[in-house]
């Protein structure tokens, strides 16, 4: 019995499953006609999960602590633009320099990486805050 579903690229496809092997994903099948790969289905798979992360940061229960937030902002900072792209700020904005120092150290970590961590840490955080 097939099932129709559509996929990533905006097609449909209809799968029987009893005849799909288990070393070809159900994903690619859809190659052969708009030449999406494995490695775009698996991206948008963690830009996903990271959005998702992001909403949810947003509502744990309790506040997590100053090295805890620095750590959110500096992996989600890198996660959407890369090492850190502006001056530090001036010597009296504390805070702003302590963010910029917290995203400074991610310097070099590429973006898919940070997006990772990124969902590790939110998923830490939730085991540890709770949600709203």
């Amino acid at each position: 019995m097939g099932v129709s579903f559509p996929l990533l690229c905006s097609c449909i496809i209809r799968v029987d499953f009893t005849h799909i092997s288990s070393s070809r994903p159900v994903n690619s099948l859809c190659r052969t006609h708009c030449l999406i790969t494995d490695q775009e289905l698996n991206m948008a798979d963690l830009k996903a999960d990271f959005d998702k992360a992001a909403e949810e940061v947003k509502n744990l229960a309790t506040k997590p602590a100053d090295e805890e937030m620095l750590q959110v902002y500096s992996l989600f900072k890198q996660a959407t633009v890369g090492d850190v792209n502006t001056a530090r700020p001036g010597m009296f904005d504390f805070t702003g320099k302590a963010k910029w120092d917290a995203w400074e150290k991610q310097k070099g970590k590429s973006q898919e990486d940070a997006m990772k961590e990124y969902i590790a840490l939110v998923g830490e955080l939730k085991g540890k805050y709770g949600m709203n």
